[in-house]
């Protein structure tokens, strides 16, 4: 339905409409990156009157009950038990395991340095894909994202010559972060694997829904007794999680994995980190460096190259 409509659109236009199909993918994972972006920034700021978990764990029982409406107003047919799994096994990367450990690495470290180096996602992404989905990529693409991947990693440590001795130190904060790499991948990978067989707004809604007794129990228990005393702007930031980080973002995110192809889409979350830097500077006034920028810029020109 959706495509017949796209086609006389653009045929009204006189373009052809293949021609566009095959850039919504982009469209969809790029949409979903812009929610993604801002998540650790909005975090931090949520952290000033919150524990980093408790709002990893709340926002996920929020976004579950907006997901619990959409199932039941659609009627939506449930998963099969093999859905039902891996929807499961979903939610342990992207509700529960990635959220949480980097939450609390953040607490630890800048918002600039956590988000060059969830930059390493992508490639841990396209990794994870290619062993369970036995997606297939050339030797240009690999090449190409692992330089783009090395230079967000020396982004991250500052490799300056006046910095060197950077190098050699991993605070508490990167141990969790890094920790939270292959949980993230894997919950990317197996979201959009699944998008693949199901709508992509169905995935992460059922995702969300198997894991609400979780994240409700996690929420009640780990509430503070201050809780009915934040300020407007982190109940905002709260729903800001829920509503775009942990629910839309997905059905983008899940929707243009599905159609372009994990290992390849995934490559995009590359210029993410920048958002994340922009979000910094706006949200928390963490410096942005043209270091940062002329990096963006390498990273970009590398993608391009990369999909070629």
């Amino acid at each position: 339905m959706q495509n017949t409509f796209l086609s006389h659109f653009f045929g009204h236009l006189n373009l052809p409409y293949s021609n566009w199909a095959n850039k919504l993918p982009y469209l969809w994972a790029l949409l979903g990156i812009s929610c993604f972006a801002f998540t650790f920034p909005v975090t931090k700021f949520a952290m000033a009157e919150l524990d980093p978990v408790f709002i990893t764990v709340m926002r996920a029982f929020i976004a579950s009950l907006f997901a619990i409406g959409y199932l039941v107003i659609h009627k939506a047919r449930r998963p099969t038990s093999q859905q039902a799994i891996q929807l499961s096994l979903t939610a342990l990367g992207i509700v529960f395991g990635f959220p949480i450990l980097a939450s609390i690495g953040i607490k630890t470290t800048s918002v600039s340095h956590a988000g060059i180096i969830s930059a390493l996602l992508p490639l841990a992404t396209a990794i994870v894909a290619s062993l369970i989905t036995k997606e297939k990529a050339k030797i240009k693409f690999w090449l190409c994202s692992g330089m783009a991947a090395s230079l967000v990693i020396l982004l991250s440590f500052n490799f300056e010559l006046s910095h060197i001795s950077t190098l050699s130190s991993l605070n508490t904060g990167d141990i969790w972060l890094f920790l939270a790499l292959p949980l993230g991948a894997f919950g990317y990978a197996m979201g959009g694997r699944l998008a693949q067989s199901m709508p992509s707004t169905l995935v992460i809604c059922w995702i969300l829904a198997i894991s609400s007794p979780v994240s409700a129990i996690l929420t009640l228990y780990l509430m503070p007794d201050n809780l009915w005393q934040i300020s407007l702007p982190t109940v905002v930031s709260i729903l800001y999680l829920a509503l775009f980080s942990q629910l839309l973002g997905f059905v983008f995110w899940n929707k243009g994995l599905a159609q372009g192809g994990i290992t390849k889409m995934s490559q995009l979350q590359l210029l993410q980190p920048f958002g994340t830097l922009l979000g910094a500077a706006v949200l928390i006034g963490e410096a942005l460096t043209f270091t940062q920028l002329s990096v963006c810029a390498g990273v970009v020109g590398l993608i391009y190259l990369g999909k070629k």
